[in-house]
């Protein structure tokens, strides 16, 4: 779980999505489970950096997954590689966790995300921000 520190480690801006959900597969060393871990988990937040979403089955802390993130209007999900860095119970609601995703860097090597995605993520917290400033 999750410590309980009060230092926001994070270097990017959050920005929510209405309606954006996501999948995730674990991954292994040299492959990955071939059969989505969990699917259609609504998404808290986004940003360059990650996300934080609901869960009934959060992955362990340091798992290394791919997620496939849906967003309403778009008929291309985006796919990152990246690795669970915490949980912690969202009680009362029905979905039982919240899950933060750190995700991996940007580059053409394998396991790194892709420049187009890092584009496409910029463009949506533009226009997140500039949504919610109206």
């Amino acid at each position: 779980m999750m410590e309980n520190n009060t230092t926001d480690k994070r270097h990017c801006s959050r920005f929510r999505i209405e309606g954006a959900t996501l999948s995730y597969k674990k991954l292994k060393l040299f492959s990955f489970s071939p059969d989505y871990t969990e699917k259609n988990c609504p998404i808290l937040d986004l940003s360059r950096g990650g996300c934080r979403f609901l869960s009934q089955k959060p992955p362990k802390i340091d798992t290394s997954v791919l997620v496939e993130i849906f967003l309403p209007d778009d008929d291309d999900p985006l796919f990152y590689y990246g690795e669970a860095k915490w949980f912690l119970p969202n009680p009362g609601f029905s979905y039982k966790y919240q899950v933060g995703i750190q995700f991996n860097a940007y580059g053409e090597d394998e396991r790194q995300n892709s420049f187009d995605n890092l584009e496409k993520i910029k463009e949506l917290e533009h226009k997140c921000s500039n949504d919610a400033q109206a």
